[in-house]
């Protein structure tokens, strides 16, 4: 039996931008939970799509962009 594992690409065009959008709620709410547990102030979904734009670049594009 042989298992094929998805790569960047195939799992992107299967579940498209709405895994993007949920995994990003999904990591605000962890680090707003724990941030809250240190006492410090929670992160907006501002701050986290300005972290997102700094990183963007220097990420290359899929194959079939």
């Amino acid at each position: 039996m042989v298992a094929v594992m998805a790569g960047r690409d195939d799992t992107y065009c299967k579940f498209g931008p709405i895994l993007l959008e949920g995994m990003c709620w999904v990591l605000l709410d962890y680090q707003n939970e724990l941030r809250k547990n240190q006492g410090m102030p929670e992160l907006t979904m501002d701050d986290v799509l300005l972290k997102l734009e700094n990183h963007l670049s220097g990420l290359q594009p899929y194959d079939w962009m």
